[in-house]
């Protein structure tokens, strides 16, 4: 994900504009940034979205029922938000986008996941955690 840094105003209310959204990582990272800081994000927008099969429309940026339910049959979501703390991805599954909240379900376990993740790392394709 994306890490971005700057100054946000508690209980301010933000709308976060985007020119393309593809998985919609861009919007999400820059989401935790705000909340995690006591500003409030109230809507979200792009110019254009892309389509992807595997991870699917990008126009959908929060998590569809249907994508937590299929996260929710394929592994226990607090161990999951234990992964996500552990690797810097999001602090909970809400802060997901359905693309990636998608991307993930399609791993066959947890431990796939983390393996692909430190795979990605080991080949600097992913920065590691400070």
């Amino acid at each position: 994900m994306p890490v971005f840094d700057g100054p946000v105003v508690a209980g301010a209310s933000y709308v976060l504009i985007d020119d393309v959204v593809t998985s919609g990582g861009t919007i999400a990272a820059m989401r935790c940034l705000i909340e995690g800081r006591g500003g409030k994000v109230v809507a979200a927008m792009s110019l254009a979205t892309s389509s992807n099969a595997q991870t699917g429309w990008g126009g959908f940026l929060a998590p569809q029922r249907s994508t937590l339910e299929a996260l929710q049959k394929k592994c226990d979501i607090a161990a999951l938000e234990r992964l996500f703390d552990e690797y810097g991805i999001a602090q909970r599954i809400g802060q997901l986008t359905n693309s990636q909240a998608r991307h993930i379900a399609s791993f066959g376990s947890l431990d796939r996941l983390r393996d692909r993740i430190a795979e990605a790392r080991s080949a600097e394709v992913l920065p590691a955690r400070d």
